[in-house]
């Protein structure tokens, strides 16, 4: 009895030392399928932080297994029908999304700068005559927020979002402060 219990003592400390401890040090990988391995995309928006309509370049800046930090720069315009002008706009956004695989809930808060018409009283009204209007154009800037659903795959294929994205601070010449615009976006695109 005595013989086996040396054998197992003078035995243990070399299985121990066999062991690859390396592995110990380097920290856990999240799962492969929790990543997004596509992590640029382009995609159309209806609404949303680029006016009625925007092209925009996304890309997921940070990821781990579930949240990925997400930020997008795009060119959109707005339509003014009683001016009949349409104006350019450029939105930028950064977005947390939250979840796993492909589903995720996004955060997001955004700057949109761009130009804007808006009417200005150029003759006073004299001796009968009514005042004259015109336009003038002026440059503007528009913060907003984004809660919504983003659909994604880890690998390429189709990117879909629906969001609320309410303005919440207008400022430019004629328009200033804050106020509060419901809003929201539907996009469509490809990731790659």
């Amino acid at each position: 009895m005595k013989r086996i219990l040396f054998m197992f003592l003078l035995v243990l400390p070399l299985s121990v030392m066999g062991q690859d401890l390396s592995e110990l040090d380097e920290p856990p990988q999240p799962p492969e399928d929790t990543l997004i391995r596509s992590r640029n995309a382009i995609y159309l928006e209806a609404g949303g932080n680029g006016g009625y309509g925007s092209l925009n370049y996304d890309r997921i800046l940070r990821q781990n297994r579930r949240f990925k930090l997400s930020g997008h720069i795009g060119a959109g315009f707005t339509y003014k029908e009683s001016f009949d002008k349409a104006t350019p706009l450029i939105p930028v956004e950064l977005d947390v999304l939250i979840g796993e695989y492909k589903n995720f809930m996004e955060l997001g808060v955004g700057y949109t700068a761009g130009w804007a018409y808006h009417p200005y009283q150029s003759a006073e009204a004299t001796n009968g005559h009514r005042a004259e209007y015109a336009l003038r154009k002026e440059f503007v800037t528009y913060g907003f927020a984004r809660l919504g659903y983003r659909y994604q795959p880890s690998q390429s294929g189709w990117l879909f979002r629906l969001g609320f994205t309410p303005i919440f601070l207008k400022t430019g010449p004629s328009v200033h402060g804050f106020g509060l615009s419901l809003w929201g976006g539907l996009s469509l695109g490809r990731t790659f």
